[in-house]
């Protein structure tokens, strides 16, 4: 779930440097996804994002690489869109931040229930995004964003906390 306070220039929402896989927001209507983020991302169109409100995002990728953004539980207009793109293990990852876009690729707003999957795409057709807490299924291998606290409660990755910001 995100919740941002503009969707007027983009931000990262997870990924790391090199040949990592980076999720964000291009603006109020395109979510993008590749190796770098702005430059090597596929585009994908959404509905108008306004600020101040939550949304449900989910990127899946299956077996035979095609990949699809949900937006509260609806798949993209864009479609399916092969991505083969084979990402390297995550060590570096970041949460709320693109690291292509410099200072100006934070998250600004709220990030709950992060979680990623790896072996299998979650969602394959339209769905109900659930409104309990995620929890750890087959293949997760990061689990967060549940608490005012940062934790992996998947138990596989190491976070470290690099900066910190006062709730409102």
């Amino acid at each position: 779930w995100l919740d941002n306070t503009t969707f007027s220039t983009p931000y990262g929402l997870f990924g790391g440097t090199g040949n990592r896989l980076n999720i964000g927001i291009a603006n109020a209507n395109a979510i993008v996804v590749g190796n770098v983020i702005p430059a090597g991302t596929f585009t994908f169109t959404v509905p108008t994002l306004l600020p101040q409100q939550w949304y449900h995002l989910a990127v899946t990728r299956n077996t035979a690489n095609v990949t699809d953004v949900w937006l509260n539980g609806n798949k993209s207009s864009t479609g399916d869109v092969t991505i083969s793109t084979n990402y390297n293990a995550a060590p570096s990852n970041y949460l709320g931040y693109a690291a292509g876009l410099g200072s100006t690729g934070y998250f600004q707003g709220y990030l709950s229930n992060f979680r990623t999957v790896v072996g299998n795409a979650v969602y394959t057709s339209n769905f109900t995004p659930s409104t309990t807490s995620l929890t750890a299924i087959t293949g997760t291998n990061l689990l967060s964003a549940q608490s005012s606290i940062i934790v992996d409660k998947s138990g596989v990755q190491t976070i470290q906390q690099f900066s910190t910001v006062p709730p409102p």
